[in-house]
């Protein structure tokens, strides 16, 4: 579109070398993930670095879904809230939450995990966490969320994940 006075006589823009690609998510996008999730939705994802490792921040509200067999029956992966969260801001934190999808989109929520570092010192750093589920039908969805704390103030919500593989 031409700039604010409408005149778009010298407005030469030009964009170069946009790749659009499709197809199931990198293990770059994903450091330290052994399990590659099928579909993401966040406002934002992305691998950062956090101490001497890299972590995926996934603010909240944020949700990952894996496509899961008969014979996969644990999640494991470590969450947390990146220290600024708390140290610098005022998170009031955020529920891990993993639901289990069947064919027909029925969700059934199987696992949750508060965390509050802001008011709990045991939930600062890194929070491993393991959940089993019973045999489900093949291609059933795990959905993997991180919803925003309490007051629903997602100012401060640093979100992350790392080490997830679903076996």
């Amino acid at each position: 579109h031409p700039g604010p006075d409408g005149n778009g006589a010298w407005d030469w823009a030009y964009i170069t070398k946009v790749w659009l690609r499709s197809g199931p998510y990198h293990p770059l996008q994903f450091p330290s993930f052994e399990t590659m999730p099928d579909r993401v939705d966040a406002d934002f994802c992305s691998a950062i670095p956090l101490g001497d490792r890299k972590v995926i921040l996934m603010n909240a509200p944020g949700s990952m879904s894996f496509r899961i067999n008969s014979n996969q029956s644990v999640l494991t992966f470590h969450a947390g809230l990146v220290p600024g969260a708390y140290l610098e801001g005022q998170t009031d934190g955020a529920d891990y939450v993993v639901e289990l999808i069947d064919q027909h989109g029925s969700a059934r929520e199987i696992w949750r995990r508060e965390l509050r570092p802001f008011t709990r010192e045991t939930d600062r750093g890194d929070i491993p966490c393991r959940v089993p589920f019973n045999a489900v039908a093949s291609n059933t969805e795990l959905r993997l969320r991180i919803d925003g704390g309490p007051a629903g103030n997602l100012a401060w919500d640093w979100t992350y994940l790392s080490n997830l593989k679903i076996e």
